[in-house]
C-alpha cells in the first residue's frame, strides 16, 4: 500500500519536473516553490529527502527535479527488494501474498517510470516527464488499491513506499507552475484582447505571443546570419536555433490551436515543446563556448510556455 512517503515522492517529483525551467535553486527556495505551486507536495518531506542527496547542493532546479525522480527509482527497488522478504515470509497468508505480487509487479513498473522520467527531464522533455511522474503514482495507488481490495488494512509494511512515491511523483514534476507574476501581468495586460479575455481567451493570448516572440527569434537569427564579422561557430549554432525556433513558431501555433479547440492535455504538451526547443538553442550556443545572442527570446518563450500552461490548468 502508498506509504506517507510514496504520495509525497509522487507529488515531489512532478512539481520539480514543472519548475525546471528555473535556473538558480537551493533545495529549501525549490521545494518552498514545489509545495506553493502543487498542494501535493509536502515541504518538509521534500526539503529532507531532497537534502539526503549528494547531487542537491550543487543543482539548478532541472538537476533537482532529475534527483527526485531518481529517488523515485530507488524507492521502488526497495519496495521490490521489502515484498520478496515479505512473499518468503512464514505465515503470510493467502490474500496478503497475492496482493504482495500484484504490488510487485506494479513497483518493478513503477522502477521504469521513474527511470524514464529521469531521462525525459534530462531531455528537458518536460511534458512526457511529467506524464512518466505522473505514471508512478498511479502504480502506487493500484498497489494500495489491491491490499483494500484484499481487506488487509493500510497500515501494510508497503504503505509507506507507496506514499513516498507518490509525493517524489509530484515534487518531480513541478516546472510549468513555476509562474513569474510580473512577466505574467506585463506580458498579457500589453495585448489588446486581453481586458474582455475570460481565463480560456488568456491562454491562447499567451500561445500566440508565444508564436509572435518566435518569429521575431528568426528575423534577429537571420539579421545576426547576415552581419559582417559572424564567425563561423555562432553561424552554426544560429543555424540549429534557426530551425529550433521554427519548429517553436508551429509548437505556439499547436497550443493555440488545441486549447482553442479546448483539447488542454494536447495544448500543454504543445507548450512544453516549445521550453525544449528554447533550452535547447541555449544549448547549442553553451556547447560552443559562445553566449547565446538569443538568451532573451530563449527566456520569454520558456516564461511564456510556462504562463500559457498554468492559465490552461485554471480553466474550468
Amino acid at each position: 500500500m502508498m506509504k506517507p512517503s510514496t504520495a509525497c515522492s509522487l507529488a515531489v517529483a512532478t512539481a520539480l519536473t514543472l519548475m525546471s525551467g528555473v535556473v538558480e535553486a537551493t533545495v529549501v527556495t525549490t521545494c518552498k516553490a514545489a509545495a506553493g505551486s502543487d498542494g501535493r507536495v509536502d515541504y518538509d518531506f521534500c526539503v529532507a529527502e531532497l537534502g539526503k542527496h549528494h547531487d542537491s547542493p550543487s543543482a539548478d532546479t532541472w538537476g533537482l527535479a532529475k534527483v527526485a525522480a531518481l529517488t523515485g527509482v530507488v524507492n521502488a527497488e526497495n519496495a521490490v527488494y521489502d515484498i520478496k522478504d515479505l512473499l518468503a515470509k512464514h505465515g503470510t497468508d493467502g490474500e496478503a501474498r497475492a496482493a504482495l505480487g500484484q504490488c510487485q509487479e506494479l513497483y518493478d513498473g513503477m522502477g521504469f517510470a521513474f527511470a524514464e522520467a529521469h531521462d525525459d527531464i534530462n531531455s528537458r522533455d518536460y511534458a512526457e516527464g511529467t506524464e512518466k511522474a505522473g505514471e508512478a503514482a498511479a502504480l502506487a495507488h493500484r498497489c494500495d488499491d489491491a491490499f483494500a481490495k484484499a481487506g488487509i488494512p493500510v497500515t501494510s509494511p508497503v504503505t509507506q513506499y507507496s506514499d513516498y512515491s507518490v509525493q517524489i511523483a509530484a515534487e518531480a514534476a513541478a516546472k510549468e507552475k513555476q509562474v513569474n507574476y510580473k512577466f505574467c501581468v506585463s506580458e498579457l495586460g500589453k495585448h489588446h484582447l486581453s481586458p474582455g479575455a475570460d481565463t480560456w481567451g488568456l491562454a491562447k493570448i499567451a500561445a500566440n505571443m508565444g508564436v509572435n516572440n518566435a518569429y521575431g527569434a528568426i528575423n534577429d537569427i537571420e539579421g545576426l546570419q547576415a552581419k559582417p564579422g559572424t564567425d563561423a561557430r555562432t553561424k552554426v549554432a544560429l543555424g540549429q536555433c534557426h530551425d529550433l525556433y521554427d519548429g517553436m513558431k508551429f509548437a505556439f501555433a499547436g497550443a493555440y490551436d488545441e486549447i482553442n479547440a479546448r483539447n488542454y492535455t494536447a495544448g500543454k504538451e504543445e507548450a512544453a515543446k516549445a521550453v525544449s526547443q528554447a533550452h535547447q538553442c541555449d544549448d547549442d550556443f553553451m556547447k560552443a563556448g559562445i553566449m547565446s545572442p538569443l538568451s532573451q527570446r530563449s527566456s520569454y518563450s520558456v516564461q511564456i510556455a510556462i504562463v500559457c500552461t498554468a492559465i490552461t490548468n485554471l480553466i474550468k
